[in-house]
């Protein structure tokens, strides 16, 4: 029956108190809370050219075999480049801790499927009206899109919904709510 199907895609209720203050609080709140809240906790010259590459300034030598500045090997290794490293390698684990939970569980080719055909009506219409309105994608948009991927009954998915949800709500906050099309201004000749 389709009812017994649907009840069998649902997380499971949780057993005890424990259980739901875990999941409910701890996996999903307090990263959705800390994720809306990033820019408090880092400062804003934290991200100021922000890089993986080493700059001009981290070389010498040019060409010539690419000697390192200071203190030789790794000097160009510091905390900012570390800390963006970290955060790159655990969102791609992350993302495919989920993207195989999804297909283990059957759902990943509805999941893309429905990714699809919401993005052919979006550049449908877009292609529609493109001479008086172009797309603007929002922020809040791209982070939301990944939350029917994280669907799964575990701590870690329960996480990463509330760091998907903290950063979407943010981009809400933040930027409000604006339209995904804006006016075209006609060329003043």
């Amino acid at each position: 029956s389709s009812q017994h199907r649907l009840s069998a895609r649902l997380p499971a209720p949780a057993k005890n108190p424990r259980a739901l203050m875990s999941r409910n609080f701890l996996c999903l709140a307090v990263p959705m809370l800390l994720s809306g809240l990033i820019e408090h906790f880092i400062p804003p010259s934290f991200f100021r050219d922000l890089s993986l590459d080493p700059t001009e300034e981290d070389w010498i030598g040019g060409d010539e075999g690419f000697r390192w500045l200071q203190g030789g090997g790794w000097a160009w290794l510091n905390v900012k480049r570390v800390l963006l490293s970290f955060v790159i390698v655990a969102s791609g684990f992350l993302t495919a801790f989920n993207i195989r939970l999804s297909y283990r569980a059957g759902e990943l080719w509805r999941l893309v499927m429905l990714l699809a055909l919401l993005s052919a009506a979006l550049l449908g219409t877009t292609a529609t009206i493109h001479e008086r309105y172009e797309l603007q994608l929002r922020q809040y948009m791209l982070w939301a899109a990944f939350i029917p991927f994280t669907t799964h009954d575990n701590h870690i998915s329960a996480a990463c919904q509330g760091v998907l949800l903290g950063l979407s709500i943010r981009g809400l906050v933040v930027y409000g709510a604006q339209p995904l099309w804006t006016i075209v201004e006609p060329a003043q000749f």
